[in-house]
């Protein structure tokens, strides 16, 4: 459930009519019931039905099942922003004006237009894709002034090329409407170059319209002609049962449309009012109502229905034939079912954006939630989010009991979230569907509380399943790791130890809030998943030496004999060096065969720089997700801190390394993680030293210095160009991955290059066991000892997750971040599309 629903609420404005009803109204009418006579007078002049609805043409039956996309066939100045905001609120994807970020509707149309030489094509085409467009009408750039309608010029084909669509007619008081296009828009600039010096009015009359030709249109009686022409064309051309007309002004209309449509009452606001002729509603910024609303509201997988029940979308997402897509879910609300269908999401998820819902201290308004969402917390978090008991000092240190897993619960090394301006918030990642990432500011000072979700219903069970226990990101990969039998593998730092304990972190917290909201399957045995934990100790083979002969040199580690007592940092417990393997195991039981289950190991192996030692064990792992970076210098030659070697040729080591460690064998993945973005207050969020820093808190990134995604993916990206190259369609396998996340590397694992490899690390340490293993397997390639092999990286890229400030878990520790579940459900979902095609393959 996204909670932009719940923000996107806040447009409806209620008044009272006086008579005891409570009426929701919009745009820029008066709260005014309007009668139906046999006819309108307007003006001295007669009309007979073209200036009021009809409110019999959905048949009774439509109700609640009208399909889409909606489509509005209204004017300017008759609610168009109330309409967008409506089908905004209520969970679709809602389009108004715009239909693209830099492309007004009109443009687009106009551009199907001409290159199907003036019709027959489908005139949203070009557009962007959505499930409501509010308003088509607009000019053609370069010229600005000049207006094109398209559900005039371009009527039959909407009508013919979206043969499943819903079209709107609204009404209003033709009066009242010519004196609001007469005054829009409200405080005019003083300039006569801007476009918006002169009135919509006036622009209608200089346009070239059919029904309104130049210099027609100055008059109440010319537009009250116009708009009836236009009534009269479009009930002649669209089926009857296909269009919903109605009154914007009626009080009735809220429950009109909620009855038609099947949502939410409440969703029927007042957007868009000029305040210069209606201050009662003004808000000092020159709109009107709750302000303006933007020109794309991303929509969710469920429905705000009526009275405010949420329903799952049965609709389908891609009636609209259009050439983009676009759309919005929750994380913890879609199981990618295919590997086509996951690429798509896996897409749409890397462009998504995070929705924070919080306790404001201007309102005191808490996040509204319901029974079910309240499930996801523990009672301590809920009294968090309703503000009756914020404990700001402890936020930032591990006060809570270890039994249970909050957010002040230990994240690798660090503990609390500390920085500055932290508040708890109910936050979600939405997905969006276009191609362009969303532009939201990423400093939001907020904190995260799991994503919300749905519940379905289970025969097997009496009453329902809770959908986000059963259904949480972190423990769909960890059932899909048991049901494949494999041991997923995080090597790296600081950052992947905080990896692997947020994955450890959200199968507890969903196996103890599960058990605290439903103590009755606990007992009879329906733990959702069994976590238990174990450290596995290494032993390096002795050979005395230095902390050179250590990363940089490419000796073998000491295992304390005291050769290091005197250098930098002595292992073994010594600063990166691997010195035990700490393992997860996830126990699923089979409930068709009690007594019976699956097992997911969840691994993680300390390395601090490229460390070819550290590969001998990890050659039981499955899935190995490894990174460099954090502990290489940002500028220069990027010179890691422990290895001394520069970051391009770790990086073409470890490439070489994953490369061959998924030709070697069947049933193995390897995946390179992006870096994570870095926040300290310096000129591209890197950390130069503490005399550096130009304040003491992190600060948002200028991406003007650093580039989007900072220099450390930057070189990650450089180094797989000269290895690797994007894998394109090569076979069945190739065929189910997602291939711009997917690079195929060719290599020599035994070729003499001048960085350390593992070859080159195992001739160095005379490890003729190894060397020969090797040798046999390559062999085995047409009996050539020496032979290139192909293997495939795919890429792991969360850097815009994590893009959030205040959630590092302390002021001027602005790397590591503090336990955030629905951060880490998050990057866990996105993990889980990255592979899963391939884990079902085992």
């Amino acid at each position: 459930i996204n909670l932009s629903i719940l923000v996107k609420m806040t447009i409806s404005s209620t008044t009272n009519s006086g008579n005891g009803s409570s009426i929701s109204s919009f745009s820029d009418g008066i709260p005014e019931k309007v009668s139906s006579p046999t006819a309108v007078v307007v003006g001295g002049k007669e009309y007979n039905s073209c200036l009021r609805p009809r409110n019999d043409t959905i048949p009774r039956h439509l109700y609640g099942n009208l399909t889409l996309p909606f489509i509005n066939l209204g004017f300017p100045k008759m609610g168009t922003s109330s309409i967008q905001s409506f089908f905004g609120c209520a969970g679709y994807r809602s389009l108004h004006y715009r239909c693209d970020k830099t492309t007004l509707c009109s443009e687009c149309i106009s551009q199907s237009a001409k290159e199907a030489n003036g019709g027959g094509e489908l005139p949203l085409r070009k557009c962007k894709e959505a499930d409501a467009y509010s308003q088509l009408e607009g000019p053609i750039p370069p010229n600005k002034l000049d207006l094109y309608f398209p559900q005039i010029e371009r009527l039959e084909d909407l009508v013919e090329g979206y043969p499943h669509a819903t079209f709107l007619l609204p009404f209003r008081n033709v009066e009242r409407w010519y004196k609001s296009v007469t005054n829009w828009p409200p405080r005019r600039p003083s300039s006569k170059n801007d476009p918006r010096y002169i009135t919509l009015k006036d622009r209608m009359v200089r346009s070239n319209i059919t029904g309104l030709p130049p210099g027609k249109g100055g008059t109440l009686e010319d537009l009250t002609d116009f708009f009836c022409g236009h009534v009269r064309n479009v009930r002649e051309v669209v089926p009857t049962e296909r269009l919903v007309e109605f009154d914007i002004e009626d009080p009735d209309v809220a429950s009109w449309m909620a009855e038609v449509f099947d949502l939410d009452e409440g969703c029927w606001g007042r957007s868009n009012v000029n305040v210069e002729i209606h201050p009662e509603v003004g808000n000092g910024d020159g709109g009107g109502g709750s302000g303006g609303v933007p020109w794309f509201i991303m929509g969710t997988k469920m429905l705000r229905g009526k009275h405010g029940k949420m329903r799952r979308r049965m609709d389908d997402l891609l009636t609209l034939p259009l050439a983009n897509s676009s759309g919005g879910m929750d994380i913890a609300d879609k199981v990618p079912s295919s590997s086509m269908d996951s690429c798509r999401e896996l897409i749409a998820h890397e462009n998504g954006y995070w929705h924070h819902h919080t306790l404001s201290e201007n309102n005191n308004h808490a996040p509204v939630l319901n029974d079910d969402q309240q499930k996801m917390y523990y009672p301590e978090e809920m009294m968090w989010l309703k503000g009756q008991n914020q404990p700001r000092k402890g936020f930032g240190k591990c006060t809570m009991s270890n039994k249970f897993t909050m957010y002040n619960k230990m994240l690798g090394h660090q503990c609390g979230c500390g920085v500055k301006g932290y508040v708890p918030s109910h936050s979600t990642w939405v997905y969006n569907k276009t191609n362009n990432a969303a532009d939201v500011k990423p400093d939001t000072p907020t904190a995260g509380t799991p994503a919300p979700a749905t519940k379905q219903q289970n025969n097997s069970r009496t009453g329902p399943n809770p959908y986000y226990y059963a259904h949480s990101p972190t423990l769909r990969l960890a059932r899909k790791l048991a049901n494949a039998n494999a041991t997923m593998c995080f090597s790296g730092d600081s950052i992947d130890y905080q990896i692997y304990s947020a994955f450890h972190n959200n199968l507890r917290r969903m196996a103890q809030i599960h058990r605290l909201h439903f103590p009755d399957e606990h007992k009879l045995g329906g733990d959702l998943v069994s976590v238990v934990t174990r450290e596995i100790p290494v032993k390096h083979a002795t050979k005395p030496g230095n902390v050179d002969d250590w990363f940089l040199y490419g000796h073998r580690p000491p295992d304390g004999d005291d050769s290091f007592l005197h250098a930098i940092r002595p292992p073994p417990h010594g600063f990166g060096s691997l010195y035990s393997i700490l393992e997860t195991k996830a126990f699923f039981r089979n409930e068709q065969s009690p007594g019976t289950g699956t097992k997911a190991r969840i691994r993680y192996y300390m390395s601090y720089g490229w460390s070819p030692w550290n590969v001998d064990f990890m050659e039981d792992c499955s899935v190995i997700i490894m990174n460099l970076g954090l502990h290489y210098h940002p500028d220069g030659n990027h010179t890691g801190k422990e290895t001394r070697h520069p970051l391009m040729d770790d990086m073409l080591a470890a490439i070489m390394y994953l490369s061959n460690f998924t030709a070697s064998k069947d049933n193995r993945i390897a995946v390179w993680r992006s870096a994570l973005p870095q926040h300290f207050p310096t000129r591209d969020g890197h950390f130069y030293g503490w005399k550096k820093m130009q304040k003491d808190s992190c600060s948002f990134i200028d991406k003007r210095n650093s580039g989007f995604q900072q220099i450390y993916n930057k070189v990650y990206d450089e180094a797989f160009s000269k290895l690797c190259q994007p894998r394109q369609q090569m076979g069945e396998r190739a065929g189910q991955l997602c291939y711009h996340h997917s690079h195929r590397c060719e290599i020599n694992p035994s070729g003499d290059v001048g960085y350390q490899t593992i070859y080159n690390f195992w001739r160095t340490n005379n490890c003729t066991e190894q060397m020969e293993r090797e040798q046999l397997r390559l062999a085995k390639w047409n009996g050539i000892k020496e032979k290139h092999v192909t293997g495939t990286i795919l890429r792991w890229n969360v850097f815009n997750l994590f893009d959030q400030t205040k959630w590092h878990s302390k002021d001027l520790d602005c790397s590591h971040f503090c336990y955030i579940p629905p951060l880490f459900e998050a990057a866990f979902e996105r993990l889980e599309m990255l592979i899963s095609p391939l884990l079902a393959s085992f």
